[in-house]
């Protein structure tokens, strides 16, 4: 998989689980968070700051990649390349 965030550069590529991981080191404010805080730190800006309805689902930390991917692709916040 590969995405581009809406007004980056970055491409962030690799399986969910590697984006999500490569978003959250360009992250300043949240790089000393565990991956699936980083995933709950990513809804709630996406609420809190662009008012995006992000939903994300899943049990396991590679679900939640996946579905965050997916609602930030279905919000219009990321691009699939």
């Amino acid at each position: 998989m590969r995405i581009q965030l809406r007004d980056e550069k970055r491409v962030f590529q690799g399986t969910a689980t590697e984006v999500v991981q490569q978003m959250q080191v360009t992250a300043i404010f949240a790089a000393h968070l565990s991956l699936p805080d980083y995933i709950d730190w990513c809804v709630g800006n996406a609420k809190r700051l662009l008012e995006l309805d992000v939903k994300v689902t899943g049990d396991s930390v590679e679900e939640r990649c996946a579905s965050l991917i997916a609602e930030l692709v279905r919000t219009g916040f990321a691009d699939e390349l």
